[in-house]
């Protein structure tokens, strides 16, 4: 157990009361490099620590803060240093304690470090590849004739219906008609995005995201089944967004609730839940989920978090993000919060797909273009297909200004309405 211990760490230093100008150095005696207060040295995290992937313990980020009459050089390299003297009955480490004085007394905050890096399941497939795929027959409606991306405002307008497999060919279609397009000048102008989009797509399909929904399902059931939370918030509440409105990540929980049976309901009833507020157990042993389909700019989910630390400052270091696709960047990231809330550090972002990565010239608010059959994303792709569709003098093509399910008038959250049933139970 020492040795798989012994790793270097990922260390984040921060100049701290009267030494913020203090010009003293964190070293790392692993690595020939060094980081002065108020900068960041990126060192190898700790790797798998178990063959279960479920178990993957995974070292994150450390605030390191300095104290007055400290010496010279502070080492806290191995993640035998910093862990608390526990380990759970796998042989793995526990969690942390919120502050623990290290060997040469400089702090760290942090929470449980196996949480502090997030992961994806598999890459994305190949937006070309799915093109040949016949047999993608499920209907896909759209908003007809235009060429203005319109968002979610898709009701009254003239729609039509595709199947994916006619979808994902008109797609191509469109891009290929763009990579060709030449303007008054006689230039390719559309081409560099054109033949972003179509090497670089992440379209997830009605497969995709049915097993994505089934995957996290389950991890979502592994969790409960072990002592890994005793409990554990879903949260689909988005900032900024009206809770009168069904969003995308309450359509996401709904359907992974599907795959809970009522007896499994019944038996977690106390332990799942989807409103901070119900949340009873010690902090340490709470997990809150902020989940949605995607993350582009990452500026609601942002928010979400920071509201919840607002509202409930003892969870402020037991959120994580679960997402059916991110880009890479976004997944080895996290969600960086406002400098305010620094001592949170990153919030972990986890996803079933990891999006192929685009130039962040064609892809400038996530390094990414990613949509869905159900639900087409406005930044990096629908605002850019719109763009390509007026230079071009084209009606966007299906695949774009999607109705979404969830907002059709007979829509209703019915496996939600289940969860919801058996905690109305326990206050009966």
């Amino acid at each position: 157990m020492q040795e798989l211990l012994r790793h270097p760490v990922d260390i984040h230093v921060e100049p701290h009361g009267a030494d913020a100008q203090h010009t003293e150095q964190v070293i790392n005696p692993n690595v020939e490099e060094r980081a002065a207060p108020g900068q960041e040295t990126v060192i190898p995290e700790l790797a798998e620590t178990s063959r279960q992937p479920r178990l993957r313990q995974v070292i994150g980020r450390i605030a390191l803060r300095w104290r007055p009459g400290r010496t010279s050089r502070t080492e806290a390299t191995t993640a035998s240093e910093i862990y608390d003297s526990g380990v759970d009955e796998f042989g793995l480490p526990t969690h942390l304690t919120d502050t623990t004085t290290m060997h040469d007394g400089a702090e760290y905050w942090s929470g449980s470090l196996s949480e502090r890096k997030g992961e994806s399941v598999k890459d994305a497939p190949r937006f070309l590849e799915m093109v040949d795929d016949i047999t993608r027959t499920n209907p896909i409606e759209y908003v007809a004739k235009s060429a203005i991306a319109v968002g979610t405002q898709t009701q009254g307008r003239e729609t039509a219906v595709a199947s994916e497999h006619d979808t994902l060919v008109a797609i191509r279609d469109f891009l290929n008609r763009a990579a060709n397009y030449t303007n008054t000048q006689g230039e390719h102008s559309l081409a560099p995005l054109a033949a972003s989009m179509t090497e670089n797509l992440t379209f997830v399909g009605e497969r995709e995201y049915n097993e994505a929904v089934a995957g996290i399902a389950e991890r979502l059931r592994q969790r409960l089944q072990s002592a890994e939370a005793k409990q554990i918030c879903i949260s689909t509440t988005i900032a900024e967004a009206d809770d009168s409105v069904v969003k995308s990540s309450d359509y996401l929980l709904d359907n992974i609730i599907k795959h809970f049976s009522d007896e499994e309901l019944a038996a977690w009833k106390d332990r799942l839940v989807s409103d901070p507020a119900e949340l009873t157990a010690d902090p340490k042993d709470v997990s809150i989920i902020l989940l949605d389909d995607w993350t582009i700019s990452g500026a609601q989910l942002k928010h979400s978090a920071q509201n919840l630390i607002d509202k409930y400052p003892d969870y402020r270091n037991k959120i994580e993000v679960q997402l059916v696709a991110a880009s890479g960047d976004r997944i080895r990231d996290g969600l960086r919060l406002d400098d305010e809330y620094s001592s949170v550090g990153p919030i972990p972002v986890n996803a079933y797909y990891a999006a192929h990565a685009a130039d962040k010239d064609m892809a400038s608010h996530s390094g990414a273009h990613i949509t869905g059959a159900h639900c087409a994303v406005d930044y990096d792709f629908n605002d850019q297909m719109s763009s390509m569709a007026i230079t071009m003098g084209e009606f966007l093509p299906p695949g774009t200004n999607i109705v979404r399910p969830y907002r059709k008038p007979n829509y209703r959250l019915t496996q939600l309405q289940r969860l919801h049933s058996q905690h109305e139970l326990v206050e009966m």
